[in-house]
């Protein structure tokens, strides 16, 4: 094991152990407190047929835990409802429900979480009940820390403001990662679900928002193109694309030698996964040692996949130039099927970005802000431009825009939930130092943190100002 893996990993350990110190033991909730085994939650019906999309086929209560370690002190269920998968047929997912406890929310908020693997277990419905952080025996590990349990943090600040939450498992019960029709189509089916949860009331009249960074950007993307024909009953008031992951080649050309490029073999795994009659072209430019790596991401979460691959060199993981590989017909029919859709979002959007992002070039953002403005889409996009980088190798604009940026996004969101006017088409572009700069940015940062706070200490959780 690497010396910086090890180290994580002791970091890992030791904030485990402080929360557990520090945390309320007395009324705390029990760690699992699922009312059905995994594998009875998660059968698919024989009788699939008979179920719209959005029909919800079980619930059950759980327990999530905010970074995989301390009960979060909210009310949570989850649920397993008909969708449509990637090739139109019907297929099942799960979401899981949050609230703020002793509330019933009136306003629904769907987060999706940038999950990127494909591995069953790192899905949210999964992560959030049932994995711990590090675990030294599961064959993925040793971090097991999922991006559910990462941005359980973020999620407890939407939960602060009164809405429910419902997260997706957007990539199915087979974990798929990269499937255009599959993200858009198993986020808005588990809106469709949330709204029928009985125990919250909703209807087909309640506000709805979205919101993801990342590869959650991506899934919130493509949900908010494909709404207008796919469910087109839904009140989206607002969705917030967080540096939205929609050009797969631009990305596998830049990430190289990032903090982040552990992303490269995690992007091969979901090609191998999705069609794997074609293996063999895929890997066709891998070295053995790259092919290992391709093979141990088709088991691993995001943070422990990121953490093997730091720095990744295209000289030992390619055998050819990347633009050779990215240029084979088998990798352009694939990347060509993952690309920009066409379809036109009606709902308000924010987008926000860094112009330095080690993953997302800009100017995939800016074509995708281009193409919606285009479409008379109400579009408010920042771009934040950071300082020039002293040390690349430990730079990750990524990473810094997710934490920078969620304030501002969260502040526009509200707004956009309290209002139903709809807004004038108009596309507001700009460019900032950074937008945690920006005056919604700077009155919502305080909340964000508090909520932060009591969700990692297992204190309940306090309502927005």
């Amino acid at each position: 094991m690497g010396r910086l893996h090890a180290c994580l990993i002791l970091i890992v350990a030791a904030l485990a152990a402080s929360l557990l110190i520090v945390a309320p033991a007395a009324d705390a909730a029990p760690a699992h407190r699922a009312t059905m085994s995994d594998s009875q939650f998660y059968a698919q019906p024989t009788d699939l047929s008979r179920y719209r999309p959005g029909d919800i086929i079980r619930t059950r209560e759980v327990v999530v835990r905010t970074l995989q370690l301390l009960p979060m002190r909210v009310n949570a269920w989850q649920v397993l409802y008909r969708t449509t998968d990637g090739e139109g047929r019907p297929a099942v997912t799960a979401a899981t429900l949050l609230a703020r406890a002793g509330t019933r929310p009136t306003e629904l908020l769907s987060h999706q979480v940038a999950i990127d693997s494909v591995a069953p277990d790192c899905q949210p419905s999964r992560g959030l009940i049932n994995n711990t952080p590090i675990d030294f025996s599961a064959r993925g590990g040793p971090i097991t820390l999922t991006m559910g349990g990462v941005e359980s943090l973020f999620i407890a600040n939407e939960l602060s403001s009164g809405y429910g939450v419902v997260i997706p498992d957007h990539g199915g019960l087979r974990a798929d990662f990269l499937v255009n029709a599959l993200h858009a189509q198993t986020t808005l089916d588990g809106i469709r679900a949330a709204l029928k949860f009985p125990e919250w009331h909703l209807n087909a009249r309640t506000p709805v928002g979205l919101w993801g960074y990342s590869g959650g950007g991506m899934a919130t993307s493509l949900a908010a193109e494909y709404q207008p024909t796919y469910a087109p009953e839904l009140n989206v008031r607002g969705a917030v694309l967080g540096s939205p992951f929609r050009d797969v080649a631009a990305g596998l050309r830049k990430v190289e030698g990032s903090p982040t490029s552990g992303l490269i073999p995690m992007g091969l795994a979901s090609l191998i996964k999705y069609e794997p009659e074609k293996k063999e072209a895929f890997l066709r430019d891998v070295s053995p040692w790259g092919r290992a790596k391709v093979e141990a991401a088709l088991h691993q979460c995001t943070p422990e996949a990121v953490v093997e691959g730091l720095w990744l060199d295209y000289t030992r993981f390619f055998t050819a130039p990347i633009d050779v590989v990215l240029n084979r017909p088998v990798f352009r029919d694939a990347l060509d099927r993952r690309g920009m859709t066409g379809l036109k979002p009606t709902a308000p959007l924010y987008v926000f970005s860094a112009v330095d992002d080690e993953v997302i070039t800009s100017r995939s953002v800016d074509r995708l802000v281009r193409s919606y403005c285009a479409g008379d889409a109400s579009v408010t996009y920042r771009r934040a431009q950071f300082p020039p980088k002293l040390i690349p190798q430990l730079n990750s604009p990524h990473g810094a825009t997710m934490v920078l940026g969620a304030p501002a996004s969260f502040e526009w969101l509200d707004r956009r939930m309290s209002s139903s006017a709809v807004p004038t088409r108009r596309c507001d572009v700009k460019t900032l130092p950074t937008t945690a700069l920006e005056p919604e940015a700077l009155g919502r940062f305080p909340g964000v943190i508090r909520s932060a706070l009591e969700s990692m200490l297992g204190l309940p959780l306090s309502a927005a100002n």
